[in-house]
């Protein structure tokens, strides 16, 4: 029995890693260091195809996605190698590289195929389907969130329709759901039960604390910025990580006159952010106020987390909430929301404001920007109770779960 990890939208991805698309990475690259059995797979052109750790890498690197890991060889390209990609009229289409034309790739009867696609891909669900039911394969689904169900206002039109129209269609062909939080695992099944789909064991699996592992780097481009007591905000530019709550809290001070700290807020542009990254840097009011950046290395987001006084993190709705166990690992108290699995992320470590409330956000960037004393306490409590969780950690989890659920046990 083999444990195969699909990673198909990992390998197409061409940005910085975020979010989830470095939570898949991340496991692949611990899975592949584990001493499990375990494959990396990729679903393309209607079927299945293995890949090595080294050729996702090369991938990503040349993509930007990531730094280039030591194992590679030779230095890190800034595009993809040309057997493993090209763009032609705005189309990207593969070039095989003659290594891979040993033949098709298939499953043994028995294997384990962990899906971490999350929408868009009818046809991966159509082809888990089959597999499944010609090879008696055991299907893990990874499911991040279901903000499509609980906050379908913060996403573009298409999406109900492709997200959940992927979930509908491949949880009837599960075996077993793996998540991030209890708070996530409620979602799913109020969801299951909602669609009148058939139950479905669903596992937690904690993940790890920090995506900015590097060594704190202080760049050229950081340091021609000056940054001095500021307050950071980590997550993708979009209308669900409630940047236009930030926006109106910096707003309410300038009109109350009320002193907060510079706002540097890293993130790449996502999807129904026009507005609020607009209002953000375009308001002279906020000139020389909120500084936005993107494209950072892990060295600079550790710089970042490293010298800020503290975090801000007011998401309407989280599957985990990274950033906010980001902000504890680096001993950095995180003023969060109140919803989701923000508190369970944050435990008593972190503060908790309505996302529904800038004036009460407003109050507390104020109140903890003009206490020092208290600052220093929360990080010295940080310090001393926060428990760090590593990647090899959630893989242990995740591996003892999937083993769990092929021994007919329940999920815990």
């Amino acid at each position: 029995m083999k444990i195969w990890f699909e990673v198909s939208g990992l390998y197409e991805w061409e940005h910085r890693l975020t979010g989830i698309e470095r939570v898949t990475y991340n496991f692949a690259r611990e899975l592949s260091a584990s001493e499990a059995d375990v494959g990396l797979v990729i679903f393309e052109a209607g079927q299945f195809r293995e890949l090595s750790l080294v050729e996702l890498e090369a991938q990503l690197v040349g993509a930007g996605a990531i730094d280039a890991p030591s194992r590679l060889p030779g230095p890190g390209r800034r595009r993809p190698p040309k057997w493993l990609t090209r763009v032609k009229g705005g189309v990207r289409s593969r070039l095989v590289d003659p290594l891979e034309l040993a033949g098709p790739f298939h499953f043994s009867r028995g294997d384990v195929l962990v899906v971490n696609a999350y929408g868009g891909a009818p046809r991966l669900a159509e082809a888990v389907r089959s597999a499944r039911a010609e090879l008696s394969l055991h299907v893990v689904q990874v499911i991040h969130d279901m903000i499509f169900r609980v906050h379908p206002e913060v996403l573009p039109d298409w999406a109900e329709g492709a997200i959940g129209g992927y979930f509908r269609a491949a949880l009837p062909a599960t075996d077993h759901v793996l998540t991030n939080s209890w708070s996530s695992r409620r979602d799913i099944e109020s969801f299951l039960v909602s669609e009148s789909l058939p139950p479905v064991p669903v596992d937690v699996v904690r993940f790890a604390d920090s995506s900015a592992s590097g060594t704190p780097f202080l760049s050229p481009a950081l340091a021609a910025l000056g940054l001095e007591d500021f307050v950071l905000a980590v997550g993708t530019f979009e209308i669900r990580k409630n940047y236009l709550g930030l926006y109106y809290a910096y707003r309410l001070a300038h009109e109350q006159e009320v002193h907060l700290p510079p706002l540097v807020i890293v993130g790449r542009k996502g999807w129904m952010a026009e507005e609020s990254y607009k209002l953000l840097t375009e308001d002279l009011a906020l000139r020389g106020k909120v500084f936005v950046l993107h494209g950072l290395t892990d060295g600079e987001l550790a710089w970042l987390y490293s010298n800020c006084l503290f975090t801000v993190y007011p998401s309407y709705y989280e599957g985990w909430g990274l950033p906010v166990a980001e902000s504890l690992v680096h001993g950095k108290c995180c003023i969060t929301s109140n919803t989701s699995s923000m508190p369970e992320v944050g435990g008593d470590l972190a503060l908790y404001v309505s996302p529904y409330d800038p004036a009460q956000l407003l109050r507390a960037i104020s109140d903890l920007a003009s206490d020092g004393t208290r600052r220093a306490n929360l990080e010295a409590r940080i310090g001393r109770e926060y428990e760090p969780w590593s990647w090899s950690q959630s893989v242990g989890v995740a591996l003892e779960a999937i083993h769990r659920q092929l021994r007919g046990a329940l999920p815990t």
